[in-house]
């Protein structure tokens, strides 16, 4: 089951975010990141609960083995790729990853354990990475 498409409404109310287009394209380089630091399968695996636009081949391309990308090199392509600052860059790549645990149809483990450990810490963030066992409390 796929992620509904929220990426694109949330990320376009950003202030400095202007466009669809740019919502978009920064989301893609966000979840490119990720796709990339991982194994095909993985990739495969994840790219799958994702809205059709956001397909394994548009997330990783030509790339044949995953090259491990931490959480500044994200920031550090947000920020040559549409001119954000490192604070906008920042708060993007926390809120599209936020976006992705908490709408997420899978089980996101198995992509957090290949992942750089830096990504680890963005990613529990999340209520839902938090909140793994839903128990009302008495």
């Amino acid at each position: 089951m796929q992620i509904k498409d929220y990426y694109i409404p949330i990320i376009h109310t950003f202030e400095f975010i202007d466009t669809e287009e740019e919502a978009e394209n920064s989301v893609k380089t966000v979840l490119g990141m990720l796709v990339s630091s991982v194994s095909e399968d993985t990739a495969q695996e994840f790219a799958a609960q994702l809205p059709d636009w956001l397909d394994y081949e548009t997330l990783r391309g030509d790339q044949q083995n995953p090259i491990p990308k931490k959480p500044e090199d994200c920031i550090q392509a947000l920020e040559n790729s549409n001119g954000f600052n490192e604070k906008q860059a920042t708060a993007l790549m926390h809120k599209t990853v936020a976006l992705t645990v908490q709408e997420g149809t899978g089980d996101l483990r198995k992509m957090i354990l290949e992942l750089p450990d830096e990504w680890e810490e963005i990613f529990n963030q999340s209520p839902k990475q938090q909140n793994i066992k839903d128990e009302t409390v008495l």
